[in-house]
């Protein structure tokens, strides 16, 4: 990697910039004054509008929870499981999220599932059916839906990281 780039003072520049690495700013160079009246409206941000499912105790299959109604457009960004404690014998559980635009459907490409042969505590990640993030519309839903063979696996806990429009 070269010698860093030094901008001289009072550089204006517009358009389109990329940074690979870190982008360090003198503090207080970017502030109200500097932005006045051309504020970003709400349309083009987004928003972390994560969902959490926790279940304490053994968990219940063949369970279905209703978790969110969407405010606006997004996208599912990630879903991540966790049980505190695995199943044990031939026990199993699976873990679906699902959806609804005209009818309920998947996100994954193939449910979570945990079984004797994993660890307490640990953290799977569900595959997304779309790599980039499931969209949604607002007023959609998002739900839960567990299945399986359980009498023995306990403390569920689901986290749906979504990205939801400002407006």
């Amino acid at each position: 990697m070269g010698a860093p780039l030094q901008a001289p003072e009072g550089i204006i520049a517009s358009g389109r910039s990329q940074f690979s690495g870190t982008l360090t700013l003198p503090s207080s160079c970017v502030g109200e004054t500097q932005i006045g009246s051309n504020v970003i409206g709400a349309e083009y941000l987004e928003h972390r509008a994560d969902v959490t499912y926790i279940f304490d105790g053994t968990v219940t299959t063949g369970d279905t929870e209703q978790l969110k109604v969407c405010h606006s457009a997004g996208y599912i960004k990630a879903v991540y499981v966790s049980m505190g404690s695995k199943p044990t014998s031939s026990d199993t559980v699976t873990v679906d999220v699902q959806l609804y635009t005209a009818s309920w459907a998947t996100v994954l490409t193939g449910v979570v599932s945990f079984s004797n042969s994993d660890t307490n505590e640990q953290v799977k990640t569900g595959t997304l059916t779309t790599a980039a993030g499931v969209s949604y519309a607002a007023q959609n839903k998002i739900r839960v839906v567990t299945a399986g063979t359980n009498t023995t696996g306990a403390d569920l806990v689901v986290q749906i990281v979504c990205w939801e429009n400002g407006s």
